[in-house]
């Protein structure tokens, strides 16, 4: 039987081989897929119907049989087609049918190896995420491209051309609603809208965001009538996976349904490689055309956070108020508004506050499991000092939603308040995740890391937004931080001047900190943004009880250290500040932060003034950061300065000198030295006063840097 079956198995494949049905095959399975791409590439380039790749391979896939059995049965031959039990099969010699045999073999290896390097390349997106767009890109947390979507800002193509507001508000009313997808991460618009009128492709744009999918479209208003174009396309490919077009009649309903509906057919599309589900819906919305329109102008207008467009948008929020008082989101964006006008509009924080708090009360009201609601929220309670409600309220808003990027910022911001630094630094970098363009978001990161010491990649991120956001304030003021913390300050002072010469109107807070710091009084004193700024000036001045006067509540860190150079210890440890501080460090089982360490050393030193149970427990948090720390091992400015003063809590005048040497050798200055409470004890030795002496020769040449900078000015600069 073994052999029978053997025999017969011989002769059919000698015969499949003589009939050459193995070499028909070949051929047909490298023509078959050469046509298949043919057809999946005019689909995309002619916009054919959606189909025409599938009615193409099915064809082929139906074919296949078909030209195998006319292959066994039929002979081509120099008298034309015969079957071929009729003819002389000998056909070709042995040698051209190795030839050909081996032509084929080839070709089939080659396709093969197409295949398995499409498949790979697919692969290592989908689960290790596109590459950066440069080497500059900051560190951010590990996430699959695979599951991820940018939506592009839709073209206005209405006759008048008029409508860009609102088919960049479509867009990011669409980039809500997919970023509500549990398992779907969708970068917020600031870093999918920068790219609006860009040369980049398709593909170059899926690197910079990091995902592996791209949402586009187009909107043309006439009239009543509205029609929405979107289609979604393959990063990594530029190929089309669905496309749509949508004519409704122009409610507020059929908006929203309209949106509602290409998400969905985005899940639909993409559903048979990433599996997710719908994790919540929209949680207000306004049936108004007229307050959703007027909402959309208000908030692009806010996005902007110069005074004039933050002045823009606060009254066109009050029109969508006015118009709907139910509409959440009004109430959110309006309370933002104010709060913005606090940092970029010259308003004072107590109005700022003042007018935000009622606002963002009824934004919770109205919805209270709004992840915009709750960020706002947040938003008020860092500007309100209250960082434990901060850390509530954010965490709530990114429980509700993990993909709104600005709830990850606010928390972020009540981490640095209360100085955890790192965590902060972590929760920017999910924003990033989410936002990975937004000069906001990277200047927060660069922010973290100079204060963590790592002025290396704090630059790395300054440039890498530079790079991205050449012309925004933000970016600029984020260079300025780093190059302030690193010490820098005439470089410092030049990108400082830029930020103001782009927006004149803000509180210029790191420009008077470069003058204070530099010993130019006059202008500091000139620009400060606040009386709690004057008094310091007046400190610096020596004149203590001008600085007296200036001191108004609220309380704040700089009015702390202005009652800490005046020696009011008494006075100081009875702030709020310094009492919630000193628990919250003496409570928490974790050692110092970074961020800390100065906090730390001027609430011990008052606590040491006032002969306070409470010092001895803060020594030894500070003894157990600085353990084994040595001057010579430290190369920046703040570490070099806080290790003196520890080494001065500690009693160990002798041990401060190596500290502050090295301080001044390194190029570091201090405006504090001269005021600084702990160094009263060595102030008027020698070796100090040499110390004091290098250190303000040190300012003398910033000065005269900056100087020469003010004698020279770029074009767009404001005058102090």
């Amino acid at each position: 039987m073994k052999i029978g079956r053997a025999t017969a198995m011989d002769y059919l494949f000698s015969e499949l081989q003589r009939r050459r049905v193995f070499r028909a095959a070949g051929v047909y399975a490298v023509g078959g897929w050469l046509l298949a791409q043919i057809a999946t590439t005019l689909e995309d380039s002619l916009n054919l119907p959606e189909l025409f790749d599938t009615v193409v391979v099915t064809a082929l896939l139906v074919g296949f049989p078909v030209a195998l059995l006319m292959t066994w049965l039929f002979e081509r031959t120099g008298s034309g087609i015969s079957l071929v039990r009729t003819v002389d099969v000998a056909g070709l010699t042995p040698v051209k049918a190795r030839q050909l045999d081996a032509l084929v073999i080839g070709l089939c290896a080659l396709v093969a190896l197409i295949i398995a390097w499409q498949l790979l390349r697919y692969n290592f997106f989908a689960t290790q995420g596109a590459p950066s767009a440069s080497a500059d890109a900051p560190s951010r947390p590990s996430d699959s491209a695979g599951l991820s979507i940018a939506v592009m800002p839709f073209e206005d193509f209405s006759p008048d051309a008029d409508q860009g507001f609102f088919a960049k508000g479509i867009s990011e009313e669409l980039l809500n609603v997919l970023a509500r997808i549990d398992g779907l991460r969708v970068p917020s618009r600031t870093s999918s809208f920068a790219f609006q009128g860009s040369n980049l492709s398709v593909s170059e744009i899926g690197q910079a965001l990091s995902v592996a999918h791209v949402l586009e479209g187009s909107i043309r208003k006439s009239g009543a009538t509205l029609r929405i174009t979107a289609q979604l396309i393959e990063a990594s490919t530029d190929r089309h996976l669905w496309s749509q077009t949508y004519d409704r009649p122009l409610t507020a309903r059929n908006l929203f349904s309209v949106q509602d509906e290409i998400a969905a057919k985005v899940v639909e599309a993409l559903s048979d490689r990433l599996r997710f589900v719908l994790a919540q819906k929209a949680t207000s919305r306004t049936d108004s055309v007229e307050a959703y329109q007027v909402y959309l102008r208000a908030r692009e207008a806010m996005n902007e956070r110069s005074p004039e467009s933050l002045d823009g948008a606060a009254r066109l929020y009050g029109e969508v108020v006015r118009i709907d008082p139910n509409f959440a989101p009004a109430y959110s964006g309006l309370a933002d508004t104010f709060l913005f006008m606090r940092a970029y509009g010259g308003m004072t924080r107590a109005d700022a506050l003042a007018r935000a708090a009622p606002l963002v009360e009824r934004a919770l009201d109205l919805a209270p499991e709004s992840a915009e609601a709750l960020t706002s929220a947040a938003f008020l309670a860092v500007e309100s000092s209250d960082a434990e409600q901060a850390l509530a309220y954010a965490r709530q808003a990114i429980a509700i939603n993990p993909n709104y990027g600005s709830a990850y910022l606010r928390l972020g911001s009540a981490y640095e308040f209360i100085g955890k630094t790192q965590e902060a630094l972590s929760a920017y970098e999910s924003a990033a995740l989410l936002d990975p363009l937004s000069a906001v978001v990277l200047s927060a990161i660069s922010y973290s890391k100079t204060k963590l010491g790592d002025f290396a990649g704090a630059l790395e991120s300054a440039r890498y937004n530079l790079r991205w956001n050449p012309d925004s304030f933000l970016a600029l003021d984020g260079m300025t931080s780093v190059q302030y913390e690193s010490d820098d300050f005439a470089s410092a002072h030049f990108y400082a001047k830029q930020v103001q010469a782009l927006n004149p109107a803000a509180p210029p807070y790191r420009l008077f900190d470069i003058y204070l710091q530099t010993g130019m009084y006059d202008l500091a004193r000139r620009i400060a943004p606040g009386d709690e700024d004057r008094a310091l000036v007046a400190v610096a001045q020596g004149r203590a009880q001008e600085a007296r006067t200036f001191l108004t509540p609220p309380e704040t860190g700089i009015h702390v250290n202005v009652l800490f150079y005046l020696r009011d210890f008494e006075e100081l440890n009875e702030t709020d500040i310094v009492q919630g501080f000193r628990s919250a460090v003496l409570e928490q089982d974790a050692p110092l932060s970074k961020a800390q360490v100065s906090p730390a050393q001027l609430v011990a030193a008052a606590a040491q003034a006032l002969s306070l149970p409470q010092a001895k427990a803060l020594m030894a948090k500070l003894d157990a950061y600085f353990e084994g720390a040595q001057a010579q091992d430290s190369t920046l400015p703040d570490d070099l300065y806080n290790g003196a003063v520890w080494m001065m809590l500690r009693g160990d005048a002798r041990r401060a000198y190596p500290w502050l040497s090295r301080f001044v050798e390194l190029g570091y200055t201090r405006w504090e030295l001269a005021l600084d409470p702990v160094f009263d004890p060595i102030r008027k030795t020698a070796q100090f006063i040499e110390i004091q002496r290098r250190n303000d020769e040190i300012a003398a040449q910033h000065r005269s840097a900056i100087h020469a900078q003010l004698n020279s000015p770029e074009a767009n600069w404001v005058s102090d």
